[in-house]
């Protein structure tokens, strides 16, 4: 009874024993002479064309193999949608008297395209030859299945609601017909709460809010139902089905909160947080979970269109939301996802620049601190709060120990390079003579790695020159950049590329004519030896000739 978990391969909708007003013996390979083909689909006459294709072995095959079709040219998939926005509240006659085969197609339905959604490839999937097997049409074909579990949900919506008063009459006036009757309604109430909660969150999370809007409305119809029924049947209902169904309503609440911020109402936003709020105490740990993730996303939106307050405000919200729960007891993911909340909610902090949540932003990075010590995203925080303090307090010691500190942890890959070299060059910005040691220190303690990659290599060269020609000429400056030059030299197995020592010669060379027009020559001198060493005496064989004939002319 229900819907087994999502995780769980191969699950889907489990049909309600009986489905809606059935007998009990759920779906058979023959059924008063009518054959059910292998998928479980059987054939059936049906006059409301919205649902004739239901019962047309066609649709479940299609689904199944959709995977090998071409979707714009599939009509079945182009009336599905038409099929959706059209739906019915009310079936006809002959619809009614099929209750229980609409529940059984429609379950059939939701569980195939359950399984094949499983089935795609995350867009970071290799086969087993390395090469990528994120398909072209990955998103629409997603999409179609959004589409699919939709319409699967619509008729096991109205099957419930056909079948309802055949329940009641079968289930008879004895106690044990009312037992039943209670059983059966208890049970297609949960099954359907669970299946419409899944196929709001499909909706909303694929931007579909025409879809998310009409799966919202059955959910607030049965959270209304859901009260009065148990209310009914307090005496036979399990505490299992009273803490699903509050679960659940939980749920609802937090679909209305996405959904709000969909549509861009804060204020309703604001009210549904509140209802789900209300019912915390019945929470399952995947709720919190839920309404975690939802908060998170709405503040890291907000985050992106720089509304900086409110993202805070979402952000602080989805913290204490997970926090308030025990996080022993939450998913894997949840541990990852409290990191990513936080880490948001810094960045919010930051760029609020108020003391207040400088203050705020600061503490949270010691929490962080203390739980992963000198992981790569506690030092870039770290070096983002302090490069937010006004450039008469900034602290360039501590920005510098920071950097020395990831070049001795620091995976040297694209990624992690261009951060680095990105805060160094903020760090030159306000304290010019720590970067320059910085650099310095990277190619003393990882030379070895950095050779290797050529063009990363070649960055922190010419970065190194940039930062020594736009300095004070001093001595410690130029033996600085040779014992730099050296260093590299030393451990080089190639020379570095003639694009880059031309590059080099370019920053070099302004310097010289402009100290030779000012007539400082024992400056000039020395610019003419960095240009002239063993590094670029390859790649840069014409201007050494060049700067090596000025030499003498100094004197």
């Amino acid at each position: 009874m229900g819907m087994a978990a999502d995780k769980r391969t191969g699950a889907g909708v489990a049909r309600q024993e009986g489905g809606a007003g059935g007998n009990g013996k759920g779906m058979a390979m023959e059924k008063g002479g009518s054959v059910v083909d292998e998928m479980g689909v059987e054939k059936v006459k049906v006059k409301d064309k919205r649902l004739r294709g239901l019962f047309d072995t066609s649709l479940s095959r299609d689904v199944f193999n959709f995977t090998f079709t071409t979707i714009d040219g599939n009509g079945t998939f182009k009336e599905l949608e038409n099929s959706i926005a059209t739906f019915p509240t009310k079936l006809s006659a002959s619809a009614k008297d099929k209750a229980q085969d609409l529940d059984e197609k429609a379950t059939c339905i939701w569980n195939i395209a359950t399984r094949l959604k499983r089935s795609l490839p995350a867009e970071n999937d290799v086969d087993e030859h390395g090469g990528s097997k994120t398909w072209d049409k990955r998103n629409e074909l997603s999409a179609v299945l959004i589409m699919v579990r939709m319409f699967a949900f619509l008729v096991l919506d109205c099957a419930n609601e056909c079948g309802n008063s055949v329940a009641h009459i079968q289930a008879g006036t004895d106690g044990d017909g009312e037992k039943e009757k209670g059983e059966k309604s208890r049970g297609n109430l949960l099954r359907l709460m669970r299946v419409g909660t899944k196929t709001g969150r499909d909706c909303l999370n694929d931007q579909k809010i025409n879809y998310a809007v009409k799966v919202l409305e059955k959910l607030a119809g049965y959270t209304r139902y859901s009260e009065e029924l148990l209310s009914t049947y307090e005496s036979s209902s399990t505490s299992e089905e009273r803490a699903a169904c509050a679960r659940f309503t939980a749920e609802y609440f937090v679909l209305r909160t996405l959904l709000a911020w969909r549509q861009d109402d804060m204020q309703l936003a604001e009210h549904m947080f509140n209802k789900s709020m209300s019912s915390k105490e019945l929470f399952y740990h995947a709720t919190t979970e839920s309404l975690s993730d939802t908060l998170y996303e709405m503040g890291k939106a907000l985050l992106e269109k720089k509304q900086h307050d409110l993202s805070v405000k979402w952000l602080e919200r989805a913290y204490e939301v997970l926090s308030g729960d025990e996080l022993d007891k939450l998913s894997a993911d949840a541990t990852e996802l409290r990191i990513s909340i936080i880490q948001t909610l810094i960045k919010a902090l930051l760029e609020a620049k108020t003391s207040e949540s400088i203050r705020r932003a600061r503490d949270l990075i010691d929490l962080l601190e203390g739980e992963l010590g000198d992981k790569l995203v506690v030092l870039l925080l770290k070096l983002e709060l302090l490069a937010e303090i006004p450039l008469e307090t900034f602290d360039g010691l501590a920005y510098s120990a920071i950097l020395n500190k990831m070049i001795r942890t620091l995976v040297f890959n694209p990624t992690n390079l261009r951060l680095f070299m990105f805060h160094v060059r903020k760090l030159h910005e306000k304290a010019p003579s720590l970067a320059c040691g910085v650099l310095d220190e990277v190619i003393k303690l990882r030379v070895k790695e950095l050779v290797t990659m050529t063009e990363w290599l070649e960055k922190a060269l010419l970065t190194r020159i940039w930062m020594g020609a736009s300095g004070r000429e001093t001595e410690e400056l130029f033996v600085a950049i040779d014992g730099f030059l050296t260093m590299i030299a030393k451990n080089i197995d190639k020379a570095i590329g003639i694009e880059a020592t031309m590059a080099a010669h370019t920053l070099i060379w302004k310097k010289i004519e402009a100290n030779y027009d000012l007539k400082q020559y024992e400056v000039t001198e020395k610019w003419c030896r960095l240009a002239i060493h063993g590094l670029f005496k390859i790649p840069g064989e014409a201007n050494m000739a060049k700067i090596s004939r000025f030499v003498p002319v100094l004197y």
